[in-house]
């Protein structure tokens, strides 16, 4: 297994992605789907807002949390679900 903290290119990113998996768990825990909808929702809202201040005042801090927002994003849009798919197979 590759050591996390070689991977990521600073530490704000490494930091979102603990704390996500900490509060959350990993993206392969499932959860109910309402809850990774409102994940979505709510990161997306959030990366929303962030691009604009960085819009505003490209700094390093509003760049930052542009993408402690993008990785958000991404682990919610990639968290899995308990909900059954009729596709899979058995």
């Amino acid at each position: 297994m590759k050591d996390e903290s070689k991977i990521f290119f600073n530490n704000v990113e490494q930091k979102t992605l603990q704390m996500l998996k900490q509060k959350y768990g990993s993206i392969h825990d499932a959860v109910d789907t309402m809850e990774k909808e409102l994940g979505i929702a709510n990161a997306n809202n959030y990366l929303q807002a962030a691009y604009e201040m960085f819009l505003e005042n490209p700094s390093s801090t509003n760049y930052n949390y542009v993408i402690a927002t993008m990785l958000t994003y991404q682990y919610w849009s990639q968290k899995d679900t308990n909900e059954f798919i009729i596709t899979e197979e058995f």
